[in-house]
């Protein structure tokens, strides 16, 4: 699937989006990521840019002063922020702010559920990653802030999209339900977004995949550190409640379906599993959080 997408022509994907507009870069992002691009990156200049704007200083602030990170002080600059975050994951949380501002609707309840959580399943992904000695927690972060970024976009575009997402989550096939609806699906829109917004190529091949699970679980074993990065995020998506949030259902029947798959790449039991759940939940991270 991820192969194909890359030679697709411009009426290919006009066709596959269904005429779902994908909105542009924010400026500040734009500058950040040409910045991000240079040789040497000025980590001052970033924080500059980062200053410069009201909403996204709060949003870095607000993150690095969540019980995450458990600071005895609290964070006041942009600059400590930075720091204490790390230059990409304040990238992240700049990108996630940007995206959330763009596709805000105030009369559409359902957005503002989905980007609280968004930011719970990154945590969730971080703390796992980390307790897993996984060699880059930063992109597990990535993954579960925008795994599911076109999620907004389908929302605006199709009035029934949470009904065909109760019914893709009650079967434990939501993009193929979703096609089957729609002719699109979230997880392809997500992947042109995050083309569109300058995202990393590999988490934009991630966001098309993830929820391909029977080729990513059951097929040849050739993108390790995807599949580990994938596991990690449905172990997230589990904990965090996500079959409840996006697919109104009580049980997580994709989990049910690829569970032992998820638990033997990620090289732990039951038991393991169990402990790394009371981590998140001591957190805050559960599935009682949020309901439609």
């Amino acid at each position: 699937m991820s192969d194909a997408s890359n030679a697709l022509s411009e009426s290919d994907i006009a066709k596959t989006l269904q005429g779902i507009s994908i909105p542009p870069q924010p400026q500040v992002l734009v500058d950040l990521h040409l910045e991000c691009a240079q040789p040497e990156p000025r980590v001052g200049e970033i924080i500059d840019i980062i200053s410069t704007d009201v909403g996204l200083s709060a949003a870095v602030l607000k993150t690095v002063n969540s019980p995450f990170f458990g600071l005895r002080r609290k964070v006041s600059t942009v600059q400590h922020a930075v720091a204490m975050l790390g230059l990409q994951n304040a990238i992240n949380v700049a990108n996630a702010l940007a995206l959330r501002e763009t596709m805000r609707s105030d009369d559409n309840p359902a957005l503002q559920r989905f980007w609280d959580t968004a930011q719970d399943i990154a945590l969730a992904c971080i703390t796992l990653a980390r307790e897993l000695n996984f060699s880059t927690p930063e992109e597990a972060y990535t993954l579960g802030l925008f795994h599911n970024v076109g999620v907004p976009l389908m929302l605006m575009r199709f009035k029934d999209y949470r009904a065909v997402m109760s019914v893709g989550y009650k079967k434990g096939a939501v993009t193929r339900v979703e096609d089957q609806f729609l002719k699109t699906n979230h997880a392809t829109v997500g992947y042109y977004m995050a083309r569109v917004w300058h995202l990393p190529d590999d988490l934009a091949e991630t966001i098309l995949q993830h929820h391909d699970l029977a080729e990513i679980f059951e097929g040849p074993a050739n993108n390790s550190k995807r599949r580990t990065l994938i596991a990690i995020l449905k172990v997230a998506e589990h904990v965090c409640g996500l079959y409840r949030i996006l697919g109104n259902q009580p049980v997580d029947n994709e989990w049910l379906q690829y569970r032992d798959a998820i638990l033997e790449q990620l090289h732990i039991d039951e038991d393991e599993l169990a402990n790394l759940t009371e981590r998140l939940n001591d957190m805050g991270l559960r599935s009682d959080n949020y309901q439609w």
